[in-house]
């Protein structure tokens, strides 16, 4: 049996090893997104130019058969304002706490589930996309250790907000995100109890830089071993803000 004298030196000890342990896992996880964002164009860049708008051709594979998509991204993550267009009578509007859906000509109001389920979405996007948000108290980061990526060395890093969390790989030399598993809603169903979260894996590559600033332009997307699709930009224009016009409800 311990001596009584020992047991708080000993508890103290531990207690003071895992306090070090936590802040070295911290600072590690702090220096990682340090360098992505450095690699990204840098802070003040991100900062000067948080919006933008993105021209995409999207294949989906479903059942073995293809079927492509082009349209139109519009995102303020930090705002959590969006939207998306694949045509005139198929837009999907997000502006802060209300949203609206435009299909065949009819639009209708997003409802509040489907409108807190976008929020968190573009909150997770902003912190992989624009990473600014993970150097702040908003989230938590903790090293997973290290991972071969398509044969290159990356750095995992758990990220949470909340209850969303996601597992995503940083390229050790590059320093940019290159995959991504994080949880996935069907955000545009309108029935809260069929709008559950699933698995989703992102894999990003084909940087290129745009008013200083480096975007992936492929994504490959994955739901266990089974891919689902893949996403090329063929246009990426960094704004300062996204117009009224682009966040009015749809007509």
């Amino acid at each position: 049996m311990m001596p009584r004298s020992l047991g708080p030196l000993l508890l103290a000890s531990v207690v003071a090893s895992g306090s070090h342990a936590q802040e070295h896992d911290a600072q590690k996880a702090r220096e990682v997104i340090t360098a992505a964002i450095a690699a990204k164009g840098g802070k003040q860049r991100l900062l000067r130019l948080p919006a933008w708008h993105i021209k995409y051709r999207e294949t989906f594979l479903r059942d073995g058969k293809k079927t492509v998509e082009t349209g139109d991204a519009y995102e303020h993550l930090a705002r959590g304002q969006a939207r998306y267009e694949t045509g005139p009578d198929d837009v999907i509007v997000v502006n802060g706490g209300e949203g609206w859906i435009k299909k065949g000509g009819k639009v209708t109001a997003l409802t509040a589930g489907q409108v807190a389920d976008f929020q968190e979405y573009l909150k997770g996007k902003e912190a992989m996309l624009t990473l600014l948000p993970l150097l702040t108290d908003e989230w938590q980061v903790s090293v997973l250790g290290e991972k071969d990526v398509g044969g290159r060395a990356a750095v995992m890093l758990r990220i949470t907000h909340r209850k969303w969390t996601a597992t995503t790989y940083w390229d050790k030399k590059s320093h940019l995100l290159v995959r991504a598993e994080y949880p996935h809603k069907r955000l545009i169903e309108s029935d809260d109890a069929r709008r559950k979260a699933t698995m989703r894996e992102a894999r990003f590559s084909d940087f290129k830089a745009f008013e200083g600033i480096l975007f992936h332009t492929k994504q490959l997307t994955f739901s266990g071993e089974k891919q689902l699709g893949e996403v090329e930009f063929t246009t990426v224009e960094p704004m300062k803000q996204l117009p009224e016009s682009v966040l009015a409800a749809p007509k």
